[in-house]
């Protein structure tokens, strides 16, 4: 999960500084429950205030104006989707939008940022649209911001067929061609133009993907999957289908699809990556598992991954917060393991689950 610099520069600094977290939910459409957010917000101060002992409520209430000057004037929020402030002790703040949509305004205060419901609604940023039907194929780069064109490919037209010069028609078949009426020629020609169209796509899109960038792709089903069946099993890993992105999708419609998409992807990637890190758990590879081998392999610096789930941070979130923290800083990875397809993680793991830099003695 690509967490932004600028976030992982404020983690580090402010680490072990007093920090208030408060978490603002996605602007609703109904203009009823625009002010919603406004008051859940001054609830969660409140009661975070109401709960602090008095040496540390001078901290708090600096921290808490850096937060509403930070605020928008008006009900509606500039960023749509949802947005989280960060204000460390200090005067140090910072604000990001998040990438999916959040549900829920809350307030938290301790030692830190508070990171899980960011990495909640984290997905990817950026991604490779590829929208197609039988006669077209458009790549385009999207990025939260902005969305380029990269190629359009167009499949050839069909010749016109017509009969030789000086031959004489012949009622329901074409000249030259022994034994086919004109449509079995056009057919032909048409599935002749539909394929030399997907090979130039398939040529086009490893430039374009690299090596990493996540693939969505849209278009009826048979174009669709006629394509998908054509990709080799490393592009098609990393290849979600997103039915309803067509080509005539406007732009304004597909940042929704776009982003659903990108998290079924992630989804889905995490699922094959707790597969695996599993297996090397049972045979003795470079992974571990559970609260107290992963705390361990914090200690020692060893955490290149950490994958948690809800049931792992509703049984110990101080903790959970205290792991990611120490992996960000190690620059290691952090995912949350969204529910679906996690039972398996949390039966024989509790939750947590880590790739090792290199072996520890407390691993199983």
């Amino acid at each position: 999960m690509q967490i932004p610099a600028e976030l992982l520069a404020f983690v580090r600094e402010h680490e072990a500084t007093p920090t208030l977290t408060a978490y603002v939910e996605s602007t609703p459409a109904d203009p009823a429950a625009r002010r919603r957010w406004r008051v859940l917000l001054r609830q969660g101060l409140q009661a975070v205030r109401d709960s602090l002992p008095q040496d540390e409520l001078e901290t708090f209430t600096q921290c808490e104006a850096d937060l509403l000057v930070r605020l928008p004037s008006s009900d509606d929020l500039p960023m749509p989707g949802g947005a989280v402030y960060f204000c460390a002790a200090g005067g140090a703040a910072l604000a990001l939008p998040l990438s999916d949509i959040a549900n829920e305004t809350e307030v938290t205060w301790g030692v830190g940022p508070r990171l899980v419901p960011f990495l909640r609604t984290a997905i990817s940023t950026e991604c490779l649209v590829v929208r197609l039907d039988l006669e077209h194929v458009q790549f385009e780069r999207w990025r939260e911001d902005s969305l380029t064109t990269l190629a359009t490919l167009e499949a050839e037209r069909a010749h016109e067929i017509g009969p030789r010069m000086g031959d004489a028609p012949r009622q329901g078949f074409h000249s030259g061609t022994r034994g086919f009426t004109r449509a079995d020629e056009e057919q032909r020609q048409r599935e002749d133009g539909h394929e030399r169209l997907r090979a130039r796509a398939l040529e086009l899109l490893g430039t374009f993907a690299g090596s990493q960038l996540p693939i969505v792709l849209g278009g009826p089903p048979e174009a669709s999957s006629r394509f998908l069946a054509s990709l080799g099993p490393e592009l098609a890993e990393r290849t979600i289908v997103a039915p309803s992105l067509t080509i005539r999708t406007s732009r304004s419609a597909m940042d929704g699809v776009v982003r659903s998409a990108l998290a079924r992807q992630g989804s889905m990637e995490r699922q094959r990556r707790v597969r695996s890190l599993l297996e090397q758990v049972h045979t003795g590879g470079r992974a571990a598992r559970g609260f107290e081998e992963a705390l361990a392999a914090a200690d020692a610096g060893a955490i290149a991954e950490l994958i948690f789930t809800e049931r792992a941070w509703r049984q110990d979130s101080q903790t959970i917060e205290v792991l990611i923290r120490r992996t960000l800083l190690a620059r290691g990875e952090v995912s949350w393991a969204a529910p679906g397809g996690t039972a398996v993680l949390d039966g024989e793991a509790d939750g947590i689950l880590v790739a090792l830099r290199f072996p520890l003695t407390t691993a199983n």
